[in-house]
């Protein structure tokens, strides 16, 4: 007789480990006991060593479907060659174990995942206990990461210690055979959480709450609903009234709204679905999908006021709560085909379209722009009384809230532009260990990561610091996670920029806390971010980061750049010339003052000028305006230089004639103009033979090399596609032909560094890889050339991916000094 005593590490709590274990273990005739604790799961059985070797493979090779081992850790030992033989066979039967708490020890924690297809057959079988229940769930799916409040994962340490099980689910809890055993939010109607409604003052209101939504959606209304993370505001998407009510009442103009659908069949209608987005959209963390949207979609509108703002892709998610399903399908269905609910099929001969209560609802974070997620009843309350007629309520805790997150699908690979919900917490490995650092992040788009070991931990979706609300949830990020992880950084890494609120927390926790702090450029993070994510940290890659902002080794605003780095330094080897951005952050909503910084003629000795060629340009500026920036530059007030490709996107826009929606010229949230650029392309940059070779020809007159290396002349770029637009050409073709241009500058910048380093490698980084143009063609083109070409998928391209790049660049700066 042989026993095995197996460590086993990853995702292995709140995914039915236990409970599978268990069947293993009577599978195969094996007795001993399996337990959770903080650092996962401990298994210690008995049985010929046949036996022991075919259980310990299945538990390798088959675990649980939302399972995640890092690493089986085994200990065999030979009963009979053990001095006290008398051992042999001390196990009557095969026993789950209560949780142990182990000092120093912290598992990993599963994300919150979307309803399973055997919850939603009971919650529509009206013979079943939960029919209609909106809070069901079992180990393969529902709340997670947002109700955890402490470890090990067990219901004491949830926020469902609320409610106190009933018999029938204590039952289940127990029973090793059953679905729901040792499922920590297990509950039913008897006791677990109930939903409310309320009106759009807070006043209860009676009846069935659903159906309440229900009506209030279907006469137009926003009605805020509580979810797994936090609250939506939704409204009927097919109702264009309601759709700009909830603009206006957010403050969200002319930025894309997210929509749920009630399935495959639903989202197909909206937008181009191939079988990569299909999967996507159906894996268990539910993301927003971004796809291009249909031109004869029923709820397209290209106003400012539609859905989309008139980017013309469309973000699409499908329901992932109990109470989503049942928004969309409040009608009874086929329980033997309750699969279809989220697949394309018919439900009992009869079209899906059928049981859908609304084409499409906005599904929108709940907040005011530039806020926090709400995430309990009486934060939703203040915050969004006055935008909601009603609120769908319920009365379990939200611990943690996390914003749901957004995907793309790119070369059949589902890559993610905001981290959140279904996929935080889950650890990216690093190839050893660090020193226990905190990352926290750039000033828009904002993320935490903090190092424990060898694995880093980057928190949800914080959003842009620009409110006290933001940087207040930003400390409680920090604080949670720290508790959550059991880890105190030895230092902090933050920006360069002296001015981030990300920044100013870190000097400040230093100087309280004593904590040494690592500063990390900008965009080197961003370089050190994708390293991580392919497991290179100990290569050197030519990288060329293009964003909007980040603040550069000599004080000027980068954001064009060409890198040769590694995990802990950079050479910046070239960069597009600096030009004025008259106001600073002001130019980046007033975009036109950017195009005047990259238009403005230099004069040797002269203070320089807007050249009269140019004015036609700025019809719709008002004079005085255009002088107090021409006085800004000449005067070099509040015009620092910046070099950043995201601004030059700004110009360019600008220049062919985009607006920011009803005759606006100033743009109405980050990214505007430039998404606005590339939907005018329509999805090609085919363009006439000739402007092919006035594009080559132009490039080569565009970059040179100097004693700063390899400089664009963003300037000259910019007054090419302004001729253009003088020449009569419409916005469409300055659109492509911009794109065409950029792309060919890119690929000859990537080259060159080749060439200069003997570095076959290059990596693709920053908010301007986000347009799908800039992205599939580059790639493409420098694959071509023989070039490996490296992009993010785990984390967001944009600056959701620094918090990750500065702790790991800190990490191995402090590790190899």
């Amino acid at each position: 007789m042989f026993r095995l005593r197996v460590q086993i590490k990853g995702i292995v709590q709140g995914v039915g480990f236990r409970p599978f274990v268990h069947g293993l273990a009577e599978k195969y005739g094996l007795n001993g006991w399996v337990v959770n604790d903080s650092r996962g799961v401990e298994i210690e059985v008995e049985g010929e060593r046949a036996d022991l070797e075919n259980f310990i493979r299945e538990v390798k090779q088959n675990p649980p479907p939302l399972a995640q081992i890092v690493d089986v850790i085994e200990d065999w030992v030979d009963v009979y060659d053990v001095e006290n033989a008398g051992d042999a066979g001390k196990y009557e039967y095969f026993e789950i174990r209560a949780s142990e708490d182990v000092e120093g020890e912290r598992v990993l924690i599963s994300p919150d995942v979307a309803t399973c297809h055997d919850c939603l057959r009971e919650m529509y079988d009206p013979d079943d206990t939960r029919y209609r229940y909106p809070f069901l769930n079992c180990t393969n799916c529902g709340p997670r990461f947002t109700i955890i409040e402490d470890l090990p994962y067990d219901r004491p340490s949830t926020t469902m210690s609320e409610f106190p099980m009933c018999d029938m689910c204590s039952g289940e809890y127990g029973d090793p055979s059953d679905r729901r055993f040792h499922a920590q939010p297990t509950c039913c109607k008897t006791c677990g959480p109930k939903l409310g409604y309320l009106d759009g003052d807070g006043n209860e209101v009676d009846g069935d709450p659903l159906g309440l939504t229900l009506e209030a959606l279907k006469a137009g209304g926003i009605v805020t609903i509580k979810g797994i993370g936090g609250f939506h505001l939704a409204c009927d998407a097919a109702n264009p009234e309601a759709v700009r009510n909830l603009r206006e009442r957010k403050h969200r103009e002319a930025k894309p709204l997210a929509v749920m659908v009630g399935g495959i069949s639903a989202a197909k209608r909206l937008a181009d679905v191939n079988d990569d987005a299909e999967q996507a959209l159906l894996s268990p963390a539910r993301p927003i999908l971004i796809l291009p949207e249909k031109p004869d979609s029923p709820i397209r509108d290209d106003s400012i006021w539609g859905v989309t703002g008139g980017v013309r892709t469309i973000g699409i998610m499908l329901p992932y709560t109990p109470v989503h399903h049942l928004l969309f399908r409040p009608l009874p269905v086929d329980k033997e085909n309750i699969g279809d609910i989220v697949l394309p099929e018919e439900i009992g001969g009869q079209s899906e379209a059928r049981f859908d209560a609304f084409q499409a609802l906005v599904m929108t974070s709940g907040n005011i722009s530039d806020e926090p997620i709400a995430s309990e009843n009486d934060e939703a309350l203040k915050r969004l009384k006055g935008i909601a007629d009603g609120f769908l309520v319920h009365n379990r805790r939200i611990h943690r809230r996390a914003d749901d997150s957004v995907a793309t699908v790119r070369d059949g690979v589902t890559t993610i532009w905001r981290w959140g919900r279904g996929h935080v917490p889950r650890p990216i490995y690093l190839p050893e260990q660090l020193p226990p650092v905190l990352g926290v992040g750039g000033e828009l788009k904002t993320t935490i990561c903090h190092i424990r070991d060898d694995k880093a931990f980057v928190s949800p979706h914080i959003g842009d610091l620009k409110t006290f609300e933001t940087y207040e949830y930003l400390k409680e990020t920090i604080e949670h996670q720290e508790r959550i992880l059991d880890v105190k950084p030895a230092y902090l890494a933050c920006d360069m920029h002296p001015d981030y609120h990300s920044t100013r927390y870190a000097e400040e926790r230093s100087e309280l806390e004593g904590i040494p702090i690592v500063k990390v450029q900008h965009h080197h993070a961003h370089v050190v971010a994708l390293l991580t994510e392919h497991g290179l940290l100990d290569e050197e890659i030519i990288a060329l980061v293009m964003d909007g902002t980040g603040y550069g080794t000599d004080g000027a605003i980068w954001g064009g750049e060409l890198f040769k780095a590694g995990a802990t330094d950079f050479d910046r080897l070239g960069h597009f010339t600096y030009a004025a951005l008259p106001g600073g952050d002001v130019a980046t909503k007033e975009v036109w003052r950017t195009a005047i910084g990259r238009l403005w003629d230099e004069h040797e000795g002269e203070s320089g000028n807007l050249p009269n060629e140019f004015m036609p340009l700025f019809s719709k500026i008002l004079p005085d305006r255009i002088a107090t920036v021409e006085g800004m530059i000449r005067a070099e007030v509040n015009c620092p230089p910046v070099d950043s490709l995201g601004r030059i996107f700004d110009a360019a826009a600008f220049i062919a004639g985009i607006e920011g929606g009803d005759g606006s010229v100033d743009s109405r949230y980050d990214g505007q103009f430039p998404m606005l650029l590339e939907a005018a392309c329509e999805g090609s940059i085919e363009l006439p033979d000739g402007d092919v070779e006035n594009i080559i020809r132009m490039v080569d007159g565009l970059i040179r090399k100097d004693d700063d290396g390899i400089v664009v002349d963003g300037n000259e770029l910019m007054r090419n596609v302004a001729r253009m637009k003088l020449d009569g050409r419409d916005t469409r073709d300055v659109a492509r032909y911009f794109h065409r241009l950029v792309i060919e500058i890119l690929e000859r910048l990537a080259l060159m560094g080749r060439e200069d380093t003997g570095i076959e490698t290059v990596g693709l980084s920053g908010g301007c890889f986000m347009n799908r143009i800039l992205h599939e063609e580059l790639k493409g083109r420098l694959e071509g050339k023989g070039l490996r070409v490296m992009t993010h998928r785990i984390m967001p391209t944009n600056d959701g991916c620094i918090s990750l790049g500065q702790a790991v660049c800190a990490g191995y700066r402090l590790l190899r000094t």
